[in-house]
């Protein structure tokens, strides 16, 4: 043997010994894990928009009373909207 050279019978013995997964066994775990996560977002907007109705009742309400005790608010609001399309006007 050359200097340079090794003995690599002692890594062939050993990954003989070793069993492995098939080459694509990771695909199916990759697969589960997806429609777990899946699964779990289908079920957030499922929850979401059986609760929309009496959500957005409660939130229309609550915004109604807020602007109604706060009028200075809104007309703060909407101005700060007309200046935002009146700034982005000569963009588009």
């Amino acid at each position: 043997m050359c200097k340079g050279d090794f003995d690599d019978s002692a890594i062939d013995d050993a990954s003989q010994d070793t069993k492995r997964d098939p080459y694509f066994a990771f695909i199916p775990q990759i697969a589960r894990y997806g429609a777990n996560v899946i699964s779990g977002e289908l079920n957030t907007v499922k929850n979401a928009v059986v609760g929309f109705p009496s959500w957005s009742k409660q939130f229309s309400m609550d915004t109604y009373d807020f602007y109604k005790k706060n009028p200075r608010t809104l007309f703060d609001e909407v101005v700060s909207g007309f200046t935002v399309a009146i700034m982005q006007v000569p963009e588009s």
